[in-house]
């Protein structure tokens, strides 16, 4: 009974993961397209920031807020295009690891992919 809950809820992550990789690709290509984000692809955002969240804490990890100014030298392009890496590297590392594993690559990315989305948020406004 514990084995088959502890499976369910790492399906969920990789659910979870998926779908913020589906997302963020969803969003890469609007911003192609249009060079712009609207209304829609701004909510996108805040659904991709959620799921990243909950991938962090269902991970094990903590938001790591960096005041660096690394990514402020980032042209909203390239901030859209590194959205979108992360989150497909943290979909890979999810569907290929198991419920047993807890990866600091999962982690790094979901903290990567909320920094981003707070930078390409406050670049759009």
């Amino acid at each position: 009974m514990e084995i088959e809950r502890a499976d369910k809820e790492h399906q969920k992550l990789v659910d979870s993961a998926k779908q913020m990789g589906e997302l963020t690709a969803e969003i890469a290509k609007s911003f192609k397209e249009t060079s712009r984000l609207d209304s829609q692809e701004l909510k996108k955002l805040a659904s991709v920031e959620r799921l990243a969240r909950k991938i962090l804490n269902d991970s094990g990890g903590e938001q790591f807020n960096d005041k660096s100014d690394r990514d402020e030298k980032l042209t909203l392009a390239e901030a859209v295009d590194k959205l979108n890496a992360a989150s497909a590297d943290v979909a890979n590392s999810i569907s290929k690891g198991t419920r047993f594993v807890v990866s600091a690559a999962v982690i790094s990315n979901s903290n990567e992919v909320i920094h981003l989305v707070q930078y390409i948020r406050r670049a759009e406004k």
